[in-house]
């Protein structure tokens, strides 16, 4: 066997990386969208939390407590519906802040839209102030979005 036999010749290399190149294209927009589905996802979890949270809040403390979406400009929301991307949990004893989350931390186009133009309010009994179900929805960009639906007793329900 001399030299011959010993490495890969130029039209083998090229191949190869045409391949890959070839397979990389197929791929990447799988990953793009997989990608914004995990964000979606946890963002989508951290909110039914922080409800859950805010719930807790009310219950504990015997006084209201209300999660507050913060309206913002590039989170466009149909009529009668509040869009953000940041959030504050606020007990109404003392009108303090409690948790203040923003969703948009590695800076994706994540927004979170809610029926109603009021906040989220809780009752000291853990029942929704106005005794309406609220619809919650998470989502970044063009890509599928998350559904929380709020009972007027305070269950949270997660549609994927």
């Amino acid at each position: 066997m001399g030299k011959r036999g010993a490495g890969f010749t130029l039209l083998e290399m090229l191949a190869a990386l045409v391949i890959m190149g070839v397979m990389l294209a197929i791929v990447a927009p799988r990953l793009e969208r997989f990608t914004a589905l995990a964000r979606t996802r946890g963002a989508t979890n951290r909110v039914a939390g922080d409800l859950a949270y805010t719930r807790q809040v009310a219950i504990r403390t015997g006084n209201r407590a209300r999660l507050v979406l913060e309206r913002s400009a590039d989170c466009v929301a149909p009529p009668g519906w509040t869009a953000g991307h940041r959030y504050r949990v606020i007990r109404m004893e003392r009108d303090s802040i409690v948790a203040r989350r923003d969703l948009r931390l590695d800076g994706a186009p994540l927004c979170v839209a809610a029926n109603g133009s009021g906040p989220v309010e809780f009752r000291s009994t853990g029942i929704l102030v106005g005794f309406d179900n609220r619809t919650i929805v998470v989502r970044q960009g063009r890509h599928p979005s998350d559904t929380l639906t709020l009972s007027a007793v305070g269950r949270v329900r997660r549609r994927y």
